[in-house]
């Protein structure tokens, strides 16, 4: 006879149990016990709600974790006395720094190596250093008083270099003044007002400064000094351990002596130095500030100097030659190097920000398209696997 089977189906695979194994509890009775759509159904619900509440709990546990590490990222850049530091640490012991010369005068040693390491390549250095300015040989020429060493030697050399700077900066004037149509005239000094020694006319001009055109009128007598009583120009004369002495009083003298006043024929020289003027001369700073130096160098040789003149020296004809033109375009020219390779750094760190964004947001795609694949298989299966009483067909 025909009928509808009160017997719900089983799963495929699946064996219907006789009368005789009803009995059996073991675990692979068990196992074949047939589960109910239904069942199922709310066991997955469950299973689905346990995980979401799982997920929702590390989210809340990771943004606690955030918050946290905000505020105390917040509290950690304010800024604080050292004082009230809980976990400050003691610095570690460095070494001293073993050196032969006084500690207060190290960083000037620094400072001149420094010069003659960045500018170098510009000054041709290798011709006169070809093992460069090592600080030790350039402390032993400082403490002894030989005239063989590497402190004549860089005065001889500075000294040249500051000539030569000199002399190309009156040959751009001129012809800067023959592009433009202005009257030129080279820095001259009528011969007849040489009447006296340099120094002694620079220290009554400073000490009595009755007249304002008496300092540039020392300063011109020391610059033609050598003009009025040995015929040649200061720069040509030949530099050596007997003559480097008088050469450098006289130019520390003759810094000022180029201009007269109202005659005033560096316009190049103002325009590309900076609006350079007297008063950022090193040498006319030095002069004013220590004239016992100028003094000394009067009545002793200059290798005899104590070892912070001898620098004072050396950093005073460096700070001349930065002066000029051309370390001044060298030195902008680094600086804007430096800024586009700070904004070409920039603009590639936020190129590599972007492509890790786009690689995350392409990554997060693929993860949603993989999640939302495993869920339409896995309904698929459930589809091919579940069974609806509805559809079971009349017996």
């Amino acid at each position: 006879s025909s009928g509808i089977n009160a017997e719900w189906p089983l799963r495929p695979g699946k064996k219907k149990l006789e009368n005789g194994d009803a009995s059996k509890v073991d675990g692979e009775t068990k196992e074949k016990t047939w589960i109910s759509p239904e069942e199922r159904r709310r066991q997955v619900e469950e299973e689905k709600a346990r995980k979401r509440k799982e997920r929702q709990e590390e989210r809340d546990n990771q943004k606690k974790l955030q918050t946290a590490e905000q505020l105390f990222q917040k509290e950690w850049m304010k800024p604080r006395e050292d004082l009230s530091l809980t976990d400050s640490k003691e610095l570690p012991l460095i070494p001293p720094v073993e050196t032969s010369l006084p500690v207060s005068l190290f960083g000037e040693v620094i400072q001149i190596s420094e010069f003659f390491h960045l500018f170098g390549d510009h000054v041709d250095l290798e011709e006169e250093f070809p093992n460069g300015v090592q600080i030790g040989v350039l402390e032993k020429s400082l403490i002894n008083n030989k005239q063989e060493g590497m402190f004549g030697d860089l005065v001889n050399f500075l000294l040249k270099l500051c000539f030569a700077l000199l002399e190309e900066e009156d040959e751009e004037e001129e012809k800067l003044a023959q592009r433009y149509n202005f009257a030129y005239s080279a820095p001259s000094l009528d011969l007849s007002q040489v009447t006296m020694l340099p120094s002694v006319t620079w220290h009554t001009a400073v000490e009595t400064k009755e007249d304002d055109t008496l300092p540039w009128m020392g300063a011109a007598q020391a610059l033609y000094f050598t003009d009025y009583y040995l015929g040649t120009p200061l720069h040509k004369i030949q530099l050596d351990s007997y003559t480097v002495t008088e050469v450098l009083r006289l130019h520390l003298l003759g810094a000022g002596g180029r201009v007269n006043g109202a005659n005033y024929y560096g316009r190049g020289r103002v325009n590309h130095r900076g609006m350079f003027s007297d008063h950022d001369d090193p040498c006319i700073e030095i002069r004013n500030r220590d004239p016992s130096l100028l003094r000394m160098l009067t009545i002793s040789n200059v290798f005899d100097l104590p070892p912070a003149s001898k620098l004072t020296i050396l950093s005073t004809l460096i700070n001349e030659v930065l002066t000029f033109a051309q370390f001044r375009e060298i030195i902008e020219e680094a600086v804007d190097g430096s800024r586009d390779a700070k904004k070409e750094w920039k603009s590639f760190g936020s190129e590599i920000q972007k492509k890790e964004k786009e690689e995350a947001a392409t990554r997060y795609r693929e993860w949603i398209a993989s999640r939302i694949k495993i869920k339409e298989d896995k309904k698929k299966k459930e589809k091919s696997t579940d069974c609806d009483p509805a559809l079971i067909p009349l017996l």
